[in-house]
C-alpha cells in the first residue's frame, strides 16, 4: 500500500508541478455546437468591455469609435476561442455610407464546422433594439448567418464579414487588437 502511495506522490510531483520553464497544456475545448438565440445577446452591455477610438480613416470598420463586448475569455493557453464565445461590436456610425447612425454587430463561435468557406465556426449577426428611444428595450436579431443579406453588407464592403475577417485567421478570425488570444488567454 505504501509503495502505491509513494509512486502516486512521485508521479504527481513530476507532472505539471508548475515550476518555472514548464509548459502547460491548454484546457480541452468543448466542441459542442452553440446556436445563439436572441436571449443570448440581451445583457451584452454588462460583459467585459473594450473601447476603441476611431482612426479618422472614414471607413466603417475603423473610422469611428467602437465598443466591443466579450461574453467570456478563452481558457489559459487557448489557441482559439471556445464555442459559445460571443463578441458584440457597437459602432458610432462614423464613416458608414449606408447608415449614418450607430450599428451593432456580433460574431458567435458556433462550431460544428459552420461557415466552412469563410471564418470557420463563426456566425455573423446584426442586432437592433426593439425601441431605439428606450435604451433598456430588448435587442433583436436583424439578420444572422454566413454574412449580411443582399443589400445589408456592413459598410458596403466586398466579401462581407468573411472577406474582412479572413485577415484575422491567425487569431481565430477575430481582428480587434484588444482581442488577441495571446493577451486574452493568459
Amino acid at each position: 500500500m505504501r509503495s502505491f502511495l509513494l509512486l502516486g506522490l512521485l508521479a504527481a510531483a513530476g507532472c505539471g508541478g508548475g515550476t518555472t520553464g514548464e509548459t502547460t497544456t491548454p484546457e480541452a475545448v468543448d466542441d459542442t455546437p452553440f446556436i445563439a438565440l436572441q436571449r443570448d445577446f440581451q445583457s451584452f452591455s454588462t460583459w467585459e468591455h473594450f473601447h476603441l477610438e476611431g482612426d479618422g480613416s472614414g471607413t466603417p470598420h475603423t473610422g469611428g469609435n467602437r465598443d466591443i463586448y466579450l461574453n467570456k475569455r478563452p481558457a489559459k493557453g487557448a489557441t482559439q476561442f471556445p464555442n459559445g464565445t460571443i463578441i458584440v461590436k457597437r459602432t458610432d456610425g462614423v464613416g458608414d455610407p449606408d447608415n449614418g447612425g450607430p450599428r451593432t454587430f456580433a460574431m458567435v463561435k458556433r462550431g460544428g464546422d459552420y461557415n466552412q468557406n469563410g471564418a470557420l465556426n463563426w456566425e455573423w449577426f446584426e442586432l437592433v433594439q426593439s425601441d431605439v428611444e428606450n435604451p433598456s428595450s430588448p435587442w433583436l436579431i436583424s439578420w444572422r448567418g454566413l454574412g449580411a443579406p443582399a443589400g445589408g453588407a456592413y459598410g458596403s464592403t466586398d466579401g462581407g464579414c468573411n472577406g474582412c475577417h479572413a485577415q484575422g485567421s491567425a487569431n481565430d478570425y477575430v481582428q480587434a487588437v484588444v482581442l488577441q488570444l495571446s493577451a486574452l488567454a493568459r
